[in-house]
């Protein structure tokens, strides 16, 4: 399933998915060495990574370590997923004050996936606007050649 979204490019999209099993095993590693703020760290890397909106899935495939640590720390899911969104949106706001065009659509993209337009999601208005208002300075100057 996968793999048909990354159609043309089959060989970058498996590889992405056999990278993504090798470091959520790297993930299960560290938890189990009881360091629950490096698996916290590990978990957002993992989902800034792999939320693509080329493979809208294969960030998920982190979930199931999620909801297993969730068991036992109740706050540990919503507060790896505040996390990945504030990062998220200082990338955006980095990238747009650098004016890199690339890298403020990818990590609008990353946000997009991650948290599908969940309006509790940390800094969700804030978001949804510079994507509305990119996007529209984007058509409008007709930039999507330079992204």
């Amino acid at each position: 399933k996968l793999i048909k979204i990354h159609e043309g490019n089959e060989s970058r999209a498996r590889a992405m998915i056999d990278e993504s099993k090798k470091g959520i095993e790297e993930i299960g590693r560290i938890h189990e060495s009881g360091n629950l703020g490096e698996t916290k760290r590990a978990i957002v890397n993992h989902l800034l990574k792999y939320a693509d909106p080329a493979m809208p899935e294969l960030h998920k495939s982190i979930f199931t370590i999620i909801e297993k640590i969730s068991r036992d720390n109740s706050n540990f899911k919503k507060d790896v997923f505040d996390t990945a969104a504030v990062i998220t949106y200082h990338e955006i706001l980095k990238a747009i004050k650098d004016k890199r065009l690339e890298n403020a659509v990818k990590f609008i993209g990353k946000y997009t996936v991650l948290f599908r337009g969940d309006p509790n999601t940390p800094n969700y208005r804030e978001v949804d606007t510079f994507e509305k208002q990119f996007f529209q300075i984007i058509e409008k100057k007709n930039l999507w050649d330079r992204i």
